[in-house]
C-alpha cells in the first residue's frame, strides 16, 4: 500500500480510543487507520497465517510458490515487462497475478480452513480500522 509505514505502533495505543464513526466518516477513517496501523495489521495477518500453516502444513506450499513467482518476476527478471502469448505483463498486472495465484492455491490447498482463518483475521482488522480514532484525529 502506498504511503504505508510498516513500522509497528505500540499495542497499548492499539486498544485505546474507539468511537463509532458517522456515516460519512467510515471510509476516510478506514483508509487513515490502514495507513497508520498497517504494521500492526500485517503482524496480525502473519500470526493468523502461521496458525493456518501449523494447522494444515500443505498450505505452506502456497506462499512458497507465490514467493517463487515474485522472485522470478521482480528479482530475477528485474521487473521488466514479460510477453506471454502476445500479452504484455506489466508490474501492476504481475502483482495482481502473484496475489491471485497465492489466493487460488491457498483456497485449493486449505479448503475451508483458509476461508475461516481469513475471516478471523479480516473481521477484527476491518472493525478496528473503522472504529478506532487515530492519534491524529483525537
Amino acid at each position: 500500500m502506498e504511503n504505508c509505514n510498516f513500522q509497528m505502533k505500540p499495542w497499548s495505543q492499539f486498544t485505546k480510543g474507539f468511537q463509532p464513526p458517522t456515516g460519512d466518516e467510515i471510509m476516510p477513517r478506514l483508509k487513515e487507520n490502514i495507513k497508520y496501523w498497517c504494521g500492526n495489521y500485517t503482524m496480525i495477518s502473519l500470526i493468523f497465517l502461521v496458525f493456518l500453516i501449523l494447522s494444515k502444513p500443505v498450505v505452506a506450499l502456497s506462499p512458497l510458490i507465490a514467493g517463487g513467482l515474485y522472485y522470478f518476476y521482480f528479482i530475477h527478471n528485474k521487473g521488466r515487462d514479460l510477453k506471454v502469448m502476445n500479452f504484455k505483463i506489466t508490474k501492476k498486472i504481475a502483482h495482481y497475478l502473484v496475489v491471485g495465484i497465492f489466493s487460488f492455491l491457498l483456497l485449493i490447498l486449505a479448503k475451508k480452513s483458509a476461508f475461516i482463518f481469513t475471516f478471523l483475521a479480516l473481521i477484527p482488522i476491518i472493525a478496528h480500522a473503522i472504529l478506532f480514532l487515530t492519534p491524529r484525529r483525537k
